[in-house]
């Protein structure tokens, strides 16, 4: 409702919100909006305030254009603070490569249920011919509080060392953050796939800042499945229960089915911690096949992606 009360404000128009059936689509909460117009059709009877009905402040998107630029009012464009990778991760003080080396594939996560951002990038270091010439660092920055502009950050980071984590995707759960990445190997300058691996990362402890962050990672029993997706949640689409595992889907290896695994987190007893296989869905149609040509353009060609899951994997 308030972002189409924004986008209506921005237009110059003034909207009236009104309570609606939610129809065949189904949920708890549906509104319609009454534009008020000289030349509308019918007359309006509301309470006056309705009518200075005030807009809450806008929120604040992060722009990822070649790296992190810095944090802006999505619906001004005003740009609330500057920033790079580097300068922005330096502030951790980590005593390694997150600190000047950050190397892209910026992540901007929401935590809904604790009111919390994340901003998380690999860093290493290449040679002149772009060989990686380190281990590789997935760097993570959390908010203080639900203000990512003025109300300070919690720095950590995670080191791999047998191969290079390309890819990564994250999800919000309401016990960790989950990640996943394709593995290029063997080391970190390996050019072939060697296999997916999963992470899970204590958020309650990241949010409390604490000094160190348990991490539990598995590396997908099937070393063939490519690109897989951790689940996210957000408080507006629902609550998991309690207990329920993250669920990591993937597409690769079958054009009319997914496979599904199930990561179970014990924080208590990390050793008790599971990724397994739990199913493979039949979907109701199929999709493209694992090579698919590009489009020819006039100038250059478009670039088609093979399967893989895409952000995101929605609970």
């Amino acid at each position: 409702c308030v972002a189409y009360l924004r986008t209506y404000k921005r237009l110059g128009l003034t909207a009236i919100p009104m309570r609606a059936d939610t129809g065949p689509i189904g949920g708890k909460l549906s509104h319609e909006f009454i534009i008020l117009a000289s030349t509308g059709e019918s007359d309006v009877y509301c309470h006056k305030d309705v009518l200075d009905f005030p807009i809450p402040q806008a929120d604040t998107d992060f722009d990822d254009v070649a790296g992190l630029q810095g944090i802006f009012d999505k619906w001004t464009g005003t740009r609330l603070v500057a920033l790079t990778l580097d300068s922005f991760m330096s502030q951790g003080s980590f005593g390694n490569l997150c600190d000047n080396s950050n190397y892209g594939d910026p992540v901007v996560l929401y935590d809904s249920f604790e009111d919390r951002w994340i901003i998380s990038d690999f860093a290493f270091t290449t040679d002149a011919s772009g060989n990686v010439t380190s281990n590789v660092y997935q760097c993570f920055a959390v908010s203080r509080s639900g203000d990512p502009v003025g109300g300070g950050w919690y720095f950590y980071s995670d080191v791999t060392s047998d191969a290079l984590p390309d890819y990564p995707k994250f999800g919000v759960w309401t016990d960790g953050i989950y990640r996943s990445a394709n593995n290029f190997g063997p080391g970190t300058n390996g050019g072939s796939f060697v296999g997916a691996r999963a992470w899970a990362y204590n958020k309650a402890q990241m949010y409390a800042g604490a000094a160190s962050v348990q991490i539990v990672q598995f590396d997908v029993p099937d070393a063939s499945d490519f690109s897989l997706l951790p689940s996210n949640a957000r408080l507006q689409t629902g609550t998991p229960p309690a207990g329920r595992p993250n669920y990591f889907v993937s597409l690769s290896q079958y054009l009319n089915s997914q496979n599904v695994y199930a990561f179970k987190v014990d924080w208590n007893r990390p050793s008790l911690s599971t990724f397994a296989l739990v199913g493979q869905p039949l979907a109701s149609n199929s999709w493209a096949n694992a090579s698919p040509p590009n489009n020819p353009t006039p100038k250059n060609a478009l670039d088609a992606l093979g399967i893989r899951a895409m952000m995101q994997n929605q609970y």
